[in-house]
C-alpha cells in the first residue's frame, strides 16, 4: 500500500509534507526502479527520531498536567456537592 493511500492524502499534499520533513533533515529519501516501476523509499534520519521523540514527550507531558487538572476539578466540584 503506498503511503499516500495509507495517509489518505493528495500528492501535492504529501509531497509538500515530504519537503519540508526533508528540509528539516527528519527524513531521507531514495529512488529507485522495481519492476521497471519507480519506487521512493523513506528513512527517518536520527535528527528525525530525536524530533519525534521530543515530540511525543511535550505531548505526554501535555496529557498529564491536563489530567491532572482535570481530576483536580473534579474532585472540587465533588466537594462542592457534598457540601450543599
Amino acid at each position: 500500500m503506498s503511503l499516500k493511500v495509507r495517509l489518505g492524502m493528495t500528492d501535492g499534499n504529501l509531497a509538500s509534507h515530504i519537503r519540508a520533513l526533508e528540509a528539516l533533515g527528519y527524513i531521507v529519501s531514495r529512488k529507485q526502479v522495481v519492476e521497471n516501476r519507480p519506487q521512493t523509499i523513506f528513512s527517518i534520519t536520527n535528527i528525525g527520531r530525536q524530533a519525534f521523540m521530543d515530540h511525543v514527550d511535550a505531548l505526554e507531558l501535555f496529557l498529564r498536567s491536563h489530567t491532572l487538572r482535570l481530576e483536580a476539578q473534579a474532585a472540587e466540584d465533588e466537594q462542592k456537592e457534598v457540601s450543599w
